[in-house]
């Protein structure tokens, strides 16, 4: 907050008794600026923060917060964001990208168009601020994919609220923002004290991150299991706090013929996948949606058809009149599929979605198994047996060669 010198309040206060209006106010709006995230992977290291730098500030009514992403939810007043994610996390729930679609099936999953294709709320400029206190509902600032990425919020509440911001839908509290609003005669935060504290934590970040990623790239390791049966470690991403690493450790795996591998979901921010099957594996990577057309709505036994075409400048699939155009989850990604073997290289074993787990649990981390084990009773070769993430692609992937 910037202080108007003792002389200019005097005078500004001995015209306001001249003009018989009420008290002028010293207290003036500051704009604050908030990096929301840090991007690792130009440093060679496959992973990223979804802490906000600095974690908490104080501000006044009608400050400004000028964040340089739009990857976050600012929350409702007196909602704790780990208290109401375990809700979105639910298939179905209107804020979660992925919806049932009973009419195709008990397990059959769509894409939640409505939250997939929503380009966010209509507020983010520094002439249209989003404004955050009085919201009934969590507000969305838009994404963009061009620069400039910044989007301006005007807090609107009282003295004494606490608001809370997330960058992610995480379970892990360090990705939050608090934002505590005080009184006008109030100490608020700093740009400069802002800034110092936002280094540190960013230095102190970079070298856990970095860290971590030694540690987990030399990481091999192996345990028995109840029936006392060795079992060689996989781990899929890796995260500690809001820290996030974005591939499989190890790499390659080498184990002999005959024993099993168990693949150990380390994510906190991000669903993923550990899916052998070369080349059918690689066809669900590269269509994970289809585009169908539901004549008679969710509540229809009605199948779906096919679009007619497809826009020539957008792309989009055209569906026939009367329909309704929905766009459907491959049925090979989101549920685990296979017999816990793994012989060949078109061996389509899948562990479906696994995701952050909240105390209620969602579909994915209740039927999928995490983790999962897989049992090699036959030589790979060379070339081994390759594993991807459907979700991320190969660079989250593996290889386990057998001997």
């Amino acid at each position: 907050m910037k202080k108007q010198g003792f002389a200019a309040l005097a005078a500004a206060a001995l015209l306001a008794s001249l003009m018989n209006v009420g008290p002028v106010s010293a207290q003036t709006a500051t704009t604050y600026e908030v990096m929301a995230g840090a991007d690792y992977f130009g440093l060679g290291i496959p992973g990223f923060s979804g802490r906000f730098y600095p974690g908490s500030m104080k501000v006044h009514r009608d400050d400004v917060i000028k964040f340089d992403f739009p990857a976050f939810t600012l929350g409702q007043e007196g909602d704790y964001p780990q208290d109401v994610f375990g809700e979105y996390q639910e298939v179905g729930h209107p804020e979660n990208f992925v919806a049932w679609d009973p009419d195709d099936g008990a397990d059959a999953l769509k894409v939640n168009l409505d939250v997939f294709f929503d380009e966010g709320d209509d507020c983010g400029t520094e002439t249209n601020p989003c404004v955050w206190g009085p919201n009934d509902e969590n507000i969305f600032p838009p994404f963009s994919e061009e620069p400039p990425f910044d989007v301006y919020v005007r807090v609107d509440a009282a003295p004494g609220t606490t608001l809370w911001a997330s960058s992610l839908m995480s379970p892990d509290a360090n990705v939050n923002l608090k934002v505590e609003v005080v009184g006008n005669n109030e100490e608020a935060s700093t740009q400069e004290e802002l800034d110092e504290r936002a280094n540190l934590l960013f230095t102190k970040d970079l070298e856990n991150i970095q860290a971590l990623y030694n540690r987990m790239s030399s990481k091999s390791t192996w345990h028995r299991n109840a029936a006392g049966q060795k079992v060689y470690d996989v781990f899929v991403g890796a995260s500690a706090g809001p820290l996030e690493l974005f591939a499989s450790f190890p790499r390659k795996t080498v184990i002999p013929e005959g024993a099993r591998t168990q693949f150990h979901f380390m994510s906190q921010m991000e669903p993923h996948t550990a899916t052998f099957g070369g080349a059918v594996a690689k066809d669900v990577l590269f269509n994970p949606f289809i585009p169908a057309c539901d004549p008679d709505g969710d509540d229809g036994a009605g199948p779906d058809v096919e679009p007619v075409g497809f826009n020539e400048e957008t792309g989009d699939p055209i569906c026939p009149d009367t329909t309704e155009m929905e766009l459907d989850i491959n049925e090979m990604l989101p549920w685990a599929i296979g017999d816990g073997k793994v012989t060949q290289a078109s061996d389509y074993q899948n562990s479906g979605l696994v995701g952050p787990y909240f105390p209620d649990g969602n579909a994915f981390s209740e039927r999928n198994p995490d983790p999962m084990n897989v049992r090699f009773p036959k030589a790979s070769g060379k070339k081994g047996f390759k594993f991807v993430c459907l979700i991320h692609g190969a660079f989250m992937g593996g290889k386990v060669i057998v001997k």
